[in-house]
């Protein structure tokens, strides 16, 4: 009776385990670093802020003085993360910076090509 009681319990923990289900980690859109986010300032042109953040994840055809990086990080363990950072340029230039869920840094020096 013992040894069939063994048996029963091995084989319930042996399904249960089998059944949970990992989840993993999912990371999407453009990785928002503090340090390029520094040297980003108004007046850089387009090409100098794409050098910096790289191709941005929405580029909007009726709206194309407007790029918009996004990112967001879900975790099984906590919850999503948000980050979003809008760049508004006017003539070419970075005019404006709009950032919802994380804070710009301190400006820093740029390491930027020349502008052409």
């Amino acid at each position: 009776m013992q040894t069939i009681l063994i048996y029963l319990i091995a084989s319930v923990v042996i399904l249960v385990s089998a059944c949970t289900i990992h989840v993993p980690d999912v990371q999407q859109g453009n990785v928002l670093e503090p340090d390029v986010l520094a040297q980003l300032h108004p007046g850089l042109s387009k090409k100098q802020v794409e050098f910096l953040m790289g191709t941005p994840i929405i580029e909007d055809p009726f709206h194309p003085e407007r790029w918009d990086y996004v990112y967001l990080f879900s975790s099984q363990k906590s919850k999503t993360i948000r980050k979003r950072v809008t760049l508004f340029f006017d003539k070419n230039a970075l005019s404006r910076i709009e950032t919802d869920g994380i804070t710009l840094p301190k400006p820093a020096p740029a390491k930027l090509p020349p502008q052409s």
